[in-house]
């Protein structure tokens, strides 16, 4: 399937692609320099329609729908995934795109003994997040923030940095600015995007280099 290419700026910093595999539909979405933002198992492929992909040319936001199911980015930093549950007994879904698991630096994790899992750990100078239902099995991988700065999405930054469930609620975990919620199917991510990362990096530099 055919890349959602972006537009105006800030649209022309990213792109998404779509794909079927192993009988998934597969979104990915990436930095126009080949960097990884996010990658989720979105549905087992079935019936005649094809996924839907809305592209606002001027602010990038990105939606993509298919059989009820859809990723939403209105703005660079956040994501609503709501995705096919997955269990043990269902065909297997791709792996093979998430990041280089052997030289990872578990940051945060919150694990249930019946298989669901959220964990954030640190590559490439980039926290990540992972999560799913099934053990050591995700379904959904975000580059959550740049390790070495800290990107406030809201007026009241925090140092925390946790991962818990209250009964009855969903999984989370908070790590300085960024916040995710994960309810097996339905996720919510603030993220820090490498675009944002570049930015804060250049002001403080700039800073720096002030008489």
């Amino acid at each position: 399937m055919r890349p959602a290419a972006t537009g105006a700026e800030p649209a022309l910093r990213s792109h998404a692609t779509i794909r079927v595999e192993n009988g998934w539909v597969v979104v990915r979405r990436e930095t126009l320099a080949g960097l990884f933002e996010w990658h989720v198992v979105l549905a087992r492929a079935s019936g005649p329609d094809l996924p839907e992909v809305i592209v606002d040319e001027t602010t990038g936001a990105l939606t993509v729908n298919y059989r009820g199911y859809f990723i939403r980015e209105p703005a660079a930093g956040w994501v609503r995934i709501y995705r096919e549950r997955k269990t043990v007994d269902a065909p297997a879904w791709p792996l093979d795109e998430f990041p280089r698991r052997d030289q990872r630096r578990e940051r945060n994790a919150h694990r249930e003994p019946s298989g669901p899992f959220m964990e954030s750990w640190d590559l490439d100078y980039w926290t990540w997040l992972e999560c799913g239902l099934v053990a050591e099995r995700p379904d959904v991988c975000v580059r959550l923030r740049p390790i070495t700065e800290r990107v406030a999405h809201t007026s009241r930054p925090t140092d925390m940095n946790l991962a818990l469930r209250v009964a009855g609620g969903p999984m989370e975990i908070l790590d300085h600015d960024s916040y995710a919620a994960e309810e097996g199917d339905l996720l919510l991510v603030s993220r820090g995007t490498p675009e944002t990362a570049l930015l804060v990096r250049g002001r403080r530099n700039a800073r720096r280099l002030q008489p």
